[in-house]
């Protein structure tokens, strides 16, 4: 079916619809003037065929908001940064990441790194609403604790930021009543355990 990803290659246009998406409304946090023509008609149907796609939406406008400022806090001071996305890490199994993190930290030059993760209930519900959207090309990296991961190499964690980053845009979780209101009267200290169950991390050397 033209709506179906049978590469990762194809998730480059899934993506590029939810930046049109994002792109087109009128309080757009960012815009992207070529999302619309690279996602094209097949990067249109993998949107609107994506289980959730409005919650997915919103997590594709966070993270892309989320991972720029990591990416500036990144270059700072410096012309020239190699930047390596979650894309990469989500299809790699535990092995090849772990791997690819040890290779990265023997060069030297190589200073931060970028990627976003799930943990606990969500990861677990994450890889479950896209199993079959994702069939012929599965997220292969499932670890329960993976802020600690990397870790294990010598990364340290720079700067984590939360799905709560939403909120600092005025964007919020598009869920139905009566939980868009209950949301928000669960303590802080619950919402605060919820929000670092997702986010996006900058890892550096020691």
């Amino acid at each position: 079916m033209a709506d179906d990803i049978q590469h990762i290659s194809d998730t480059a246009l899934w993506i590029a619809g939810y930046r049109a998406l994002e792109t087109e409304r009128p309080d757009a946090v960012f815009r992207d003037s070529l999302a619309k023509k690279l996602a094209g008609d097949r990067g249109r149907e993998m949107v609107v065929t994506t289980p959730n796609t409005g919650l997915m939406a919103f997590a594709m406008t966070v993270r892309t908001i989320a991972i720029d400022r990591l990416v500036e806090m990144a270059v700072a001071g410096t012309r020239k940064a190699l930047i390596i996305t979650e894309g990469v890490i989500s299809y790699l199994t535990s092995d090849q990441a772990m791997q690819l993190s040890k290779d990265l930290f023997a060069v030297p030059s190589f200073i931060y790194w970028i990627h976003d993760y799930r943990r606990g209930r969500l990861r677990k519900e994450h890889m479950k609403i896209l199993k079959e959207k994702l069939k012929h090309t599965p997220l292969r990296f499932d670890v329960t604790e993976p802020l600690h991961f990397f870790g294990q190499q010598g990364w340290k964690i720079v700067e984590n930021i939360y799905l709560d980053e939403g909120e600092r845009v005025g964007r919020r979780p598009p869920v139905r009543f009566p939980m868009n209101i209950l949301l928000y009267l669960f303590p802080k200290k619950i919402r605060k355990v919820f929000n670092k169950t997702y986010g996006y991390v900058m890892y550096g050397r020691e």
